[in-house]
């Protein structure tokens, strides 16, 4: 007679609220990585890091005309749906950009 072993597993972990910035760092390569496919046009200012956010912003919608650059206050929620013509530009309480703006 042959028994059914059920295994129990345990629930998934609920993913924690705060990344690492390791993990942060390949999240933003993965979203590079998915958007460079399918979206037209420069997709990321790595020079704008450290430039005035609204004036990254300028230049952003300058280089592409195609995508709307909103200054955002870092530590703000977001959507994370990926949208072709929406870049965030994560700026600092002194409205420094502090991460590189890329198409999201």
């Amino acid at each position: 007679m042959s028994q059914l072993m059920l295994h129990h597993q345990p629930p998934p972990a609920v993913p924690s609220l705060s990344r690492t910035q390791e993990e942060q760092k390949q999240g933003v390569h993965n979203q590079e990585s998915r958007m460079a496919s399918g979206c037209r046009g420069k997709n990321s200012w790595p020079e704008l890091v450290g430039a005035d956010g609204e004036a990254a912003a300028a230049t952003i919608e300058r280089q592409n005309p195609r995508v709307n650059a909103i200054v955002i206050l870092d530590g703000t929620s977001t959507t994370k749906d990926l949208r072709c013509d929406r870049v965030w530009v994560w700026v600092n309480s002194d409205g420094v950009v502090i991460r590189t703006p890329i198409i999201q």
